[in-house]
């Protein structure tokens, strides 16, 4: 009897100890800092782990043992974002993603953690955000250290670097900062290999490394479509130029003209400069025209393949006479807009530049109400939809043009 006591005594120690763990808060409002003591739990002895966390808590964080190596004890986001003062239910494992707050930030939280329920309490006061974006990577050599590339805010969600110089490959991802500390990271999403210009999908949720070659190049982070455009280029064309090149989009005639790939005008080739003459219409009063260029015409289809279609490198682009824009290739790329009239058109693939020179035919002066105007809904290539359904478009409101998601 006396023996099965001891091992019974054992036994229970034995399962207190294994159920014992120390919880800690890590993010990047702490430089990721494991078994960080100002963000470590206290048991609170109902079961309940709690943290007086001084400072301002960020988004972007998750909750661990002070490791990385027990996935039982790795609690990251369930795919939403955490409210103040509202039980949040945490996903768990190494595959979770990090833990976003609906306010942003929140300063001095008060953070209470039930392993038991697997649910996250925070309250606290609503802190001011301020978001920025920076190019993260081994700039400007590939050299082992890491460092900052700062993108400039453009408004509308879209955030630039132009004539950043890189004098050998480097590796980079996005890094989105709350109040100067990490909240998010953006990496690539498909192709991840930028050895010229181009559109590249990015994703939060993994992805990989951005590799680029040396030169100097342009970025443009799109936060809405989540997408990063890449001008410039090393040494040479960015591009090589076609066997052939039409511009397809709104031209003269009826709505079966519009986008329609056996109206698209042929331009003249001359080395790698592609010139002519297009002639820009709208059938709404006070829309833009929109155009893009491609490879290829077809009767009933256009060849959409990577790198045979070329188009402006941020949506919503507009083209103004006389002034010289970037180009992209991509398999969707954005089209350009511009007020309805006749143009001459050069398309330079050296130096990946497209010029229109000409007048516009004044509808676009016409003056009326925006807002009592009917939208006019085109997607993302600039082709119009007449019944939009779940997604992004362009949306013409008389001389007002945005980007809508329609539900």
């Amino acid at each position: 009897m006396k023996k099965f006591y001891f091992f019974l005594v054992a036994l229970v120690l034995g399962v207190v100890s294994a159920s014992a763990a120390d919880y800690y808060l890590i993010g990047g409002f702490n430089g990721w800092k494991l078994k960080d003591a100002s963000a470590k739990f206290t048991a609170s002895g109902n079961g309940e782990y709690v943290l007086d966390f001084k400072g301002e808590l960020t988004s972007g964080f998750k909750l661990n043992d002070g490791t990385w190596g027990n996935d039982n004890i790795n609690f990251g986001s369930n795919g939403t974002n955490l409210k103040l003062g509202e039980a949040y239910s945490y996903g768990v494992g190494g595959s979770t993603g990090n833990i976003n707050l609906a306010e942003g930030a929140v300063s001095n939280p008060h953070i209470v953690l039930n392993p038991t329920a697997g649910t996250l309490t925070i309250t606290g006061e609503e802190a001011e955000v301020k978001v920025t974006y920076v190019l993260w990577g081994n700039f400007p050599d590939g050299a082992i250290d890491w460092s900052a590339i700062d993108l400039e805010d453009k408004d509308n969600g879209l955030w630039v670097a132009e004539n950043v110089v890189l004098t050998g490959a480097c590796e980079f991802g996005i890094k989105e900062n709350t109040n100067g500390a990490q909240s998010d990271w953006y990496a690539a999403s498909g192709n991840s290999a930028i050895t010229a210009a181009g559109v590249f999908p990015c994703t939060n949720a993994g992805g990989s490394n951005f590799s680029i070659a040396a030169g100097t190049w342009n970025f443009s982070f799109n936060t809405k479509s989540l997408e990063l455009v890449v001008t410039g280029g090393g040494s040479g064309p960015v591009s090589s130029a076609p066997a052939a090149l039409y511009v397809i989009g709104d031209f003269p005639g009826d709505e079966t003209t519009h986008w329609n790939p056996s109206y698209g005008i042929a331009l003249e080739k001359e080395g790698d400069v592609f010139t002519g003459e297009i002639e820009i219409e709208t059938a709404f009063e006070n829309d833009y025209g929109f155009f893009s260029l491609c490879t290829k015409l077809g009767s009933s289809s256009v060849d959409w393949s990577l790198g045979s279609r070329y188009g402006a490198t941020t949506l919503d682009a507009e083209i103004v006479s006389g002034e010289t824009y970037d180009f992209v290739k991509a398999a969707e790329p954005n089209a350009w807009k511009v007020l309805p009239g006749t143009y001459e058109i050069t398309v330079d693939f050296t130096n990946n530049t497209i010029k229109l020179v000409g007048e516009t035919n004044g509808i676009a002066d016409a003056e009326i109400e925006d807002a009592n105007v009917a939208p006019v809904y085109y997607n993302l290539q600039g082709v119009r939809v007449a019944e939009p359904a779940n997604g992004l478009y362009i949306v013409v409101r008389g001389e007002k043009v945005t980007k809508e998601l329609v539900k």
